[in-house]
């Protein structure tokens, strides 16, 4: 266990719950060429984040208003340890951060769940519409 609040990736969970299975394995073998162009230092972990945002239709899943499955996979994946340390944080009056490389998109739920602040890679909202867009 690596001590974080959540077992898992919250990028690559909303991939899962934004495809059903067969789409999800596929768009993993066709993301992979973009995924080597990063590790060699072709292609910067912004844009990466971008095309996979995209490729995936995550925004989409969010736009919908359909991210529910994903919401109960995120808190599900709450590592035990972490949320007891948290919730000793919040009983003493300590202001408790969320923070992490995830898209603000991804974790305002979570933050909101667990009323905590969050502090993320911050996505284009524009028109009430999540942008697959690092600002």
């Amino acid at each position: 266990m690596d001590n974080t609040l959540i077992q898992g990736d919250s990028l690559i969970m909303a991939a899962w719950c934004a495809c059903n299975k067969l789409n999800f394995f596929l768009r993993v073998i066709y993301f992979l060429p973009f995924l080597i162009l990063s590790k060699i230092g072709f292609l910067k972990t912004k844009k990466l984040k971008e095309l996979f945002l995209e490729f995936f239709k995550i925004c989409e899943m969010f736009n919908k208003k359909s991210e529910e499955k994903y919401i109960k996979l995120l808190i599900s994946s709450l590592n035990k340890d972490a949320l007891n340390k948290l919730n000793k944080h919040k009983k003493k009056g300590e202001e408790i951060y969320l923070c992490s490389a995830s898209p603000d998109m991804l974790l305002n739920p979570l933050a909101k769940y667990l009323d905590v602040k969050l502090i993320s890679t911050n996505l284009f909202f524009k028109n009430n519409l999540w942008q697959p867009k690092i600002n």
